[in-house]
């Protein structure tokens, strides 16, 4: 605790005789009344009543009686000197021990009080001035919208498949520079159950397209969710998203949005679609693939949002 206060470290007392006959004296050091210990012959006399001090200047209420060091007078504080807390003079040794993970904040009368512990994995968030701040959980990190989860990259890939869904989330992918293995071929999903099964059949889906060639197409798909194009060109570059609404809840038949664009080397077109899986089951896989053709490139980045 040493230096934790500042003036003076401990009492020093100043003690001086004087000689009687006046009611007026002299201090070495100013001082006040509740500093000072004054005794008449030995006689402690009382502050306020039997003298007073003004700076310097010791004031009896009558006169001392005459004679040698009949008064003598202790001052215990040098005036001015007031102990208080030294700036930047406390240390972790002079503070009350807390619990762990304890935070000091301040009320609303400006005293310190402790913020109440949290949890693991809680953040500090702030209520605004007048209020103390508190320990949340972190807000969901897809809870206001898609947030990455992994992505598939195509190499002649036959099929692409995301599994781990979880349930209470809706899940969106988007797949850029997809190009597939020859003309003919339509891209299109299918959803599968935990144990590996992908389901073949017991889609009910629509998907169309418009091509700058006007050639147009649309189709009806029951064994998978198809995006149906008239694809004239052997390369044709393509850009999707599809959006899957809750697949792993149990209780929900998932349901599937989708829209894209493609160019080839003379021609582009749009793409929109949807469907349903017309059973209600928990999917928690998703598989891309092209029908009856390989999948030479693209890259599948798969998101997922709160169902909420």
């Amino acid at each position: 605790m040493s230096n934790y206060l500042t003036g003076l470290a401990q009492l020093n007392p100043t003690t001086t005789r004087f000689d009687g006959g006046s009611t007026s004296y002299s201090l070495p050091v100013a001082s006040t009344s509740n500093q000072t210990l004054v005794f008449i012959n030995g006689v402690c006399q009382h502050p306020g009543t039997d003298y007073s001090i003004s700076s310097n200047t010791l004031t009896m209420s009558s006169t001392v009686p005459a004679g040698t060091n009949v008064l003598q007078v202790m001052q215990l504080f040098e005036t001015g000197i007031v102990n208080t807390v030294s700036d930047n003079s406390i240390g972790l040794a002079q503070m009350a021990p807390a619990t762990d993970g304890s935070i000091i904040s301040f009320d609303a009368s400006s005293n310190p009080v402790y913020v109440a512990t949290g949890n693991d994995g809680q953040v500090l968030t702030s209520a605004g001035a007048g209020a103390a701040p508190a320990f949340e959980a972190l807000p969901a990190a897809d809870s206001g919208g898609f947030v990455y989860v992994s992505s598939l990259t195509a190499s002649s890939s036959s099929t692409l498949t995301f599994s781990g869904l979880a349930d209470g989330f809706d899940y969106q992918v988007i797949a850029t520079q997809v190009v597939y293995s020859g003309t003919g071929s339509h891209p299109s999903w299918r959803v599968g159950i935990a144990d590996g099964t992908i389901r073949s059949s017991g889609y009910i889906s629509q998907g169309s397209s418009f091509e700058s060639s006007t050639n147009n197409a649309s189709s009806s798909g029951t064994s998978a969710f198809e995006l149906r194009h008239v694809a004239t060109a052997a390369v044709y570059e393509q850009t999707y998203q599809f959006n899957f609404i809750a697949p792993m809840t149990s209780g929900t038949k998932t349901s599937m949005l989708w829209w894209g664009s493609g160019r080839g080397s003379s021609n582009s077109a749009n793409y929109f679609g949807g469907g349903v899986y017309n059973t209600a089951e928990a999917n928690e896989r998703i598989q891309f693939f092209h029908t009856n053709k390989n999948v030479n490139t693209g890259l599948f980045k798969l998101y997922k949002r709160a169902n909420v």
